[in-house]
């Protein structure tokens, strides 16, 4: 039985995997949700809150431009033969990992009001 677990996991990061970089980056930070957290911010009602959320955008812009060519390098490093298939599987789950935290993270922002970060100063 966790031989099967085993090879219905593998396959679901592979099949997670042949999805181009950019788009499952773009899954999580875009234009929607770029418009959804400057709005949460845009709520609060103090001097440094839009400036900060530029600040924001622009450190999220930087991590997600990152992201998808370390996931397209450790993909190719396996296929030039760099890499054992136990190597990509870690680093495949460690690139998904940090993915979904930013995913979490944005998700805060976005539905978060305004008003509940009001009461933090810069």
């Amino acid at each position: 039985m966790a031989y099967v677990v085993d090879i219905v996991s593998r396959l679901r990061r592979m099949e997670a995997s042949l999805r181009p970089s950019e788009q499952r980056v773009a899954e999580v930070w875009n234009p929607d949700r770029r418009a959804s957290v400057r709005e949460t911010f845009v709520q609060i009602d103090e001097p440094w809150a839009l400036t900060l959320a530029g600040e924001l955008e622009g450190e999220l812009d930087r991590w997600t431009q990152s992201w998808a060519p370390m996931h397209l390098e450790t993909c190719e490093a396996t296929a030039r033969g760099e890499q054992s298939d136990t190597m990509l599987d870690r680093r495949m789950m460690c690139l998904d990992r940090r993915l979904a935290e930013l995913d979490e993270l944005v998700e805060g922002f976005r539905y978060r009001e305004g008003r509940d970060l009001s009461g933090y100063s810069r």
